[in-house]
């Protein structure tokens, strides 16, 4: 399905391309946003305590 703002050669319209090139112009002068709270990345996929039966084998050959 086309899109309406890109014509069939895949190159935005006139009226999308001025848009582009004003918002382009815009600088932000915000500061970052903060992290509330923090990731904790050795426990994040850490699995459950318990008993854990599978074994993993792996053969080398040489």
């Amino acid at each position: 399905m086309a899109r309406p703002d890109v014509d069939t050669a895949g190159v935005p319209h006139a009226s999308q391309a001025r848009s582009m090139t004003a918002a382009a112009g815009v600088e932000q002068h915000h500061a970052p946003l903060p992290i509330y709270g923090r990731l904790q990345k050795t426990t994040a996929t850490a699995l459950p305590a318990g008993i854990y039966t599978d074994a993993l084998t792996v053969s080398i050959e040489f």
